[in-house]
């Protein structure tokens, strides 16, 4: 059984759909993680993207959404898509505890009267909200280790794979990877990553910007080249991309990122997230 990645939203901080942003996407950050069976299925942030995600209750009996953190681009998709996943069937929203308030309280923050006129639905009626620590959790087939990440806000990335397999995917969105290079934080990261199938990293920075937003919680595609080629990840997927960087500059970073590979000697498949296609262990779909 191998896992498809589908994604859905690829852009940071706001969603930018039109001419000039056409073949990599606008929407903001969302993910479908599946079972190759298509029976199970884990959501990866609620970004804009959420809203093409087929949702129904024969597609989606249950949903699970894993927030890597409550950033307005990994949220916003929530208050229109929630109706609908609350009809679907039974909702857990499943993300790390914010710095001040619950997940819970920061959620329905996000729809009080004065932002948004449906309300996030009561304790016990169709929504369960879970905040996860740093380890190991079983959702289902899937077995998910959570990490956190270097970012203002606290974020974990998730590794997912299917239990009792080699392998996964790992996403690694909001990711600071400038910021302590040497330490045990830095140690700890490239063993979760290790010898991945998919990285799935952010790469919003580009190199001549990295020390200008030092602190902003993101990295160059340059830097998270090194961080999978160190790690031995045999794919990694450059995500989350600048909302003011086109299509055409896109690609211009991402013919940098493999010349950064073929310098380095080592094998590794360097793309970029694509808005609307799907990944497989082995390859595309």
């Amino acid at each position: 059984m191998a896992l498809r990645l589908t994604f859905h939203g690829t852009r940071g901080s706001i969603p930018v759909p039109g001419p000039s942003t056409v073949r990599y996407g606008g929407n903001t950050p969302c993910l479908v993680v599946e079972s190759s069976e298509h029976t199970d299925r884990l959501i990866l942030d609620a970004g804009t993207g959420l809203r093409t995600v087929p949702l129904d209750a024969d597609t989606a009996p249950e949903t699970t959404i894993l927030l890597s953190h409550t950033h307005w681009d990994h949220i916003q998709g929530l208050p229109l898509t929630l109706p609908t996943l609350v009809a679907c069937g039974p909702l857990r929203i499943i993300g790390p505890r914010p710095a001040r308030g619950t997940l819970r309280s920061v959620l329905e923050a996000t729809m009080m009267p004065a932002l948004f006129p449906v309300p996030f639905p009561a304790e016990g009626n169709g929504v369960i909200v879970e905040e996860w620590e740093t380890g190991t959790h079983h959702i289902g087939p899937f077995t998910v280790q959570t990490y956190p990440t270097q970012h203002p806000a606290p974020t974990l990335g998730f590794a997912v794979s299917i239990t009792g397999t080699q392998g996964g995917v790992i996403y690694l969105t909001d990711n600071e990877l400038g910021m302590e290079p040497l330490s045990i934080w830095r140690t700890g990261l490239i063993e979760f990553v290790r010898d991945c199938d998919i990285l799935v990293h952010d790469a919003m920075l580009e190199d001549a910007n990295v020390s200008a937003r030092r602190g902003w919680g993101h990295s160059s595609a340059a830097e998270a080249v090194r961080l999978a080629a160190e790690a031995g990840c045999k794919r990694l997927v450059l995500f989350h991309h600048d909302p003011g960087h086109d299509d055409t500059t896109l690609d211009r970073l991402l013919d940098q990122a493999r010349a950064l590979v073929a310098q380095m000697g080592v094998t590794l498949d360097v793309t970029l997230a694509i808005e609307a296609t799907t990944l497989t262990q082995s390859g595309d779909t």
